[in-house]
């Protein structure tokens, strides 16, 4: 059973497992905010709880929400991103949601379900 949880403090080992994973591929990983960009997880952890505030304007960026889709063994299968609110940049190259699926585990019926969780935040 898979379900979206927000990141926490317990999901770093999986996390570092998800995101090794797509940095080996050497795809663009997405969304991207969920990229470890030199930081490490529990630096992560608190610039994505500056980001679901308003405090995420002072970064140049708008409120969002991350989530991960997990399984019952909190295995990482992929993360959408959920803007709260969209400006002038975002109306035309952006939108209000980004997700992606971990290499291994495209085609095998998980990107529509990351797309129908959406619906149930």
């Amino acid at each position: 059973m898979f379900r979206l949880e927000k990141p926490s403090l317990e999901l770093e080992n999986t996390y570092i497992d998800y995101i090794t994973e797509w940095e080996e591929s050497g795809e663009e990983i997405v969304p991207f905010v969920s990229r470890r960009n030199g930081l490490d997880y529990k630096e992560l952890f608190y610039r994505w709880e500056v980001l679901s505030t308003d405090r995420a304007y002072d970064h140049g960026f708008v409120p969002s929400s991350l989530y991960f889709l997990v399984d019952e063994n909190n295995r990482i299968y992929g993360a959408i991103h959920i803007r709260h609110v969209l400006n002038e940049s975002l109306l035309k190259n952006g939108g209000h949601i980004g997700y992606g699926i971990r290499p291994s585990e495209r085609k095998k019926v998980m990107q529509p379900s990351c797309c129908h969780w959406r619906y149930q935040l």
